[in-house]
């Protein structure tokens, strides 16, 4: 019920709070965090506020769909897990890969920070992710990471020295 709740909101244009889940379901916030944290565990998205905006101490949901992808998912798999499109997909690995060129060109955090736009949360979270899928999930890096650095030669003249 809960994950009906939330999606059945989201597809309505609207985003549930815990609170409100709680509300919903008569049961204790305690009890819908516990939930929520047992589906994250089994890959599941559950499209409340604090899941889509950010908000709060969990994962972002940009880690989660790039995590998906590093394990091997496609795209068609993660959308119907996390409820994103396949635009905004390609726009969070474009993203991560901004993050893991810099990264490797010897950038530190903060300017990574201030040349994407992203949060340290986020940026933390694509350098854990990248650390712990760097073997793993080579191939995709690799593929993602070429793509990027190619279209970020032609936008800049062919100048492959910057983002």
């Amino acid at each position: 019920k809960l994950l009906r709740f939330a999606n059945e909101a989201y597809d309505q244009g609207g985003l549930l709070i815990q609170e409100d889940l709680a509300l919903l379901l008569t049961t204790s916030i305690r009890t819908i965090q516990r939930d929520m944290q047992e589906m994250r565990n089994q890959g599941i998205v559950v499209p409340t506020r604090g899941e889509i905006q950010d908000i709060g101490p969990t994962v972002s949901h940009k880690t989660q769909i790039i995590e998906f992808y590093l394990k091997g998912y496609e795209y068609t798999e993660i959308e119907q897990r996390t409820r994103h499109t396949g635009d905004s997909i390609k726009r969070y690995i474009t993203g991560f890969s901004k993050v893991i060129l810099l990264s490797d060109k010897g950038y530190d955090r903060l300017q990574i920070r201030e040349l994407t736009n992203f949060s340290e949360k986020v940026i933390d979270e694509y350098l854990g992710l990248y650390a712990t899928y760097k073997e793993i999930g080579a191939d995709r890096i690799a593929q993602i990471t070429t793509s990027s650095g190619k279209d970020f030669e032609a936008k800049k003249g062919g100048r492959g020295d910057s983002l």
